[in-house]
């Protein structure tokens, strides 16, 4: 019995000693389970979260305010950027945006999409939009911009931006070709207005071409091949986007081209081409030689105007009257840029908040006022300063009848083609009506070699 009693005390205490074991490690096993609870706690105070962007990525707070935008300006235009996108984040203090300009946009922009190191936001030309579209660059803006929003803006602009049912890219600024003058060079030959017709054109210059004295008539960039396209645009009769240029295989719209850019002699001289359309140096201004009357005329922009504005200068449209249906047309084409957001980018929302800021009618007009560059938007042109300027109303005819380059996605490729014939012709190494001929085939012959991407 004693036995018994002293074993049933041993058992006792081993039953204790065990309790308190168990009561120890159950301490234990709760502080470490109170320290993982807090765990997060300490993530969100290194600035980490969980579920940012599209693929639930662990992405730092910091990386997922800041806004990457890559644009290709001149440095006025850059600075003025600059100065509105710090006055944004001034009022956003939780966003950063990192400005990038390029002086390429076109192939620092696909190499960087190639590389899969595009930035958030690019702001591009127009005529780049279906290309990086059908690249799978993009993402479509759809949802962001309304049709509501959609119908405010220019509809020629809007639809370059527009690509397999969706839209591409939002519309920042557009920029008419247009055509100056000085106007006591037109009074000295008894001319009331700027050429109005073909004929009135290739008299112009056989008035006034005579590069052996340094004197020339109607002056087009050689180096720009939208002033080209727009002149060459002015001796056709299509009022029609969709039959662009093809009427540049007519004969007697060849001899007209050829007799204006080379009026010295009925039988076009390929020699004498360079000779009245130089390339300036750096060190020549051809707006200065413009008020000097050494150049009687010249196919430039709106933009390019307002920078160099005089009181001997004057603004004209680069229209024709068409044969077809009596209606004047504008030949000018309308050179336009916008934003788009890479379809890499996890800060969509971002994006979209700061190109409204940035295109805001405020905004935009003092970016008129600045960097002279029209809205996208024609509200804008109802607003101070551009309602005040004397050349409102022209404005607002020049975008509302400006052409546009059918688009497409190997529109760039075009230009780029039509570009080099174009400098084989200016070098002598091609005759005009070949060039002519090829030109309107590009613009024909729309098929693509694309492998499109859908959204």
């Amino acid at each position: 019995m004693k036995c018994a009693k002293e074993y049933s005390a041993l058992t006792r205490k081993r039953s204790l000693l065990m309790l308190f074991i168990i009561f120890g490690l159950s301490i234990i096993l709760l502080s470490q389970c109170t320290k993982s609870v807090q765990q997060p706690e300490k993530t969100i105070t290194d600035k980490v979260v969980t579920g940012v962007g599209k693929n639930n990525d662990t992405t730092s707070i910091l990386e997922s305010q800041t806004l990457k935008v890559t644009v290709s300006m001149q440095p006025a235009e850059f600075a003025l950027l600059q100065k509105q996108s710090d006055e944004y984040t001034k009022n956003n203090e939780d966003i950063h945006v990192e400005l990038k300009n390029i002086p390429d946009g076109y192939s620092e922009l696909k190499k960087a999409n190639q590389m899969g190191d595009a930035p958030d936001l690019m702001l591009m030309d127009n005529l780049w939009v279906n290309e990086f579209a059908a690249l799978g660059f993009l993402r479509p803006i759809d949802e962001f911009f309304t049709g509501e929003q959609q119908s405010k803006g220019i509809m020629t602009l809007m639809n370059q931006v527009k690509w397999n049912g969706y839209m591409w890219a939002i519309p920042k600024d557009v920029d008419p070709y247009i055509l100056v003058w000085n106007k006591d060079i037109a009074k000295e030959n008894k001319w009331q207005h700027a050429p109005e017709s073909a004929e009135e054109w290739i008299a112009w210059n056989k008035t006034l071409m005579h590069p052996e004295l340094g004197k020339f008539g109607i002056y087009i960039n050689p180096t720009d091949p939208y002033a080209i396209l727009s002149v060459l645009s002015s001796f056709t009769d299509e009022p029609s986007q969709t039959s662009y240029l093809t009427s540049l295989r007519d004969p007697l719209i060849i001899k007209k081209i050829e007799s204006f850019f080379v009026p010295q002699e009925e039988i076009y001289n390929a020699a004498l081409l360079k000779q009245n359309y130089p390339a300036f140096s750096a060190n020549t201004d051809p707006w200065i030689l413009l008020r000097l009357g050494t150049i009687a005329a010249m196919v430039t922009t709106v933009s390019e105007y307002k920078e160099h504005e005089s009181s001997y200068i004057e603004l004209a449209a680069l229209k024709t009257n068409s044969l077809a249906t009596y209606e004047t047309i504008n030949n000018g084409l309308l050179k336009g840029r916008s934003y788009a957001i890479s379809s890499r980018s996890k800060n969509e929302i971002l994006a979209i908040n700061w190109i409204k800021e940035m295109t805001s009618v405020g905004t935009d007009l003092i970016v008129w006022d600045e960097a002279k560059l029209l809205r996208s938007i024609p509200t804008a042109y109802l607003a101070t300063p551009i309602s005040n300027d004397a050349n409102s109303n022209s404005y607002s005819w020049l975008i509302n009848h400006g052409k546009a380059l059918p688009v497409e996605p190997e529109t760039n490729k075009k230009i780029s083609t039509f570009k080099n014939e174009w400098n084989q012709v200016w070098q002598g190494k091609q005759n005009f009506s070949s060039f002519l001929e090829s030109s309107a085939k590009l613009w024909i012959e729309n098929k693509s070699s694309f492998s499109y991407l859908s959204p």
